[in-house]
C-alpha cells in the first residue's frame, strides 16, 4: 500500500510513522513534489496539486484508488477518486473505518473502479 498526500515531507512522515510504526502496512510514500500542479490563473485561484496516477509506472491502473477529501486531488483521474470527509479532530470520526470496510469489500475485484 501506499500513501500519496500533497503535504510535505516533514509535516506527513511523523502522521504516516503514527499511523503504521512497524511499516507492516504502508510501504511507499510520495508527497507534494509527486504531485502536479494546475495552473488556476485564469481563474485567479493560487494552483491547485492533483495526484497524477500515471506517475506510478507498470502498476495497473484498474487498482489503484485515491481516497481524499478534496476532490480536485484526483481531477486527472476521476474514476479512480473515492471523496472523504474532512478530519477536523473529533475524537468520534470514523471515515477511515468506513473507508477500510470498503476497501476490504472491494479488495478482490479485478478493476476497483468499478
Amino acid at each position: 500500500m501506499a500513501v500519496f498526500t500533497a503535504g510535505y515531507e516533514w509535516f506527513a512522515d511523523p502522521i504516516i510513522d503514527f499511523i503504521d510504526p512497524k511499516k507492516k502496512f504502508i510501504q511507499h510514500r510520495y508527497f507534494r513534489h509527486h504531485c502536479s500542479e494546475l495552473e488556476t490563473d485564469t481563474l485567479h485561484l493560487p494552483s491547485i496539486m492533483t495526484k497524477d496516477l500515471k506517475l506510478f509506472k507498470g502498476v495497473d491502473i484498474n487498482k489503484m484508488l485515491i481516497i481524499d477529501n478534496m476532490l480536485y486531488s484526483f481531477a486527472l483521474n476521476p474514476e479512480n477518486g473515492i471523496p472523504i470527509l474532512d478530519f477536523m479532530g473529533n475524537k468520534k470520526d470514523v471515515e477511515l473505518l468506513k473507508i477500510m470496510r470498503y476497501l476490504d469489500h472491494i479488495k478482490s475485484y479485478d478493476d476497483l473502479r468499478a
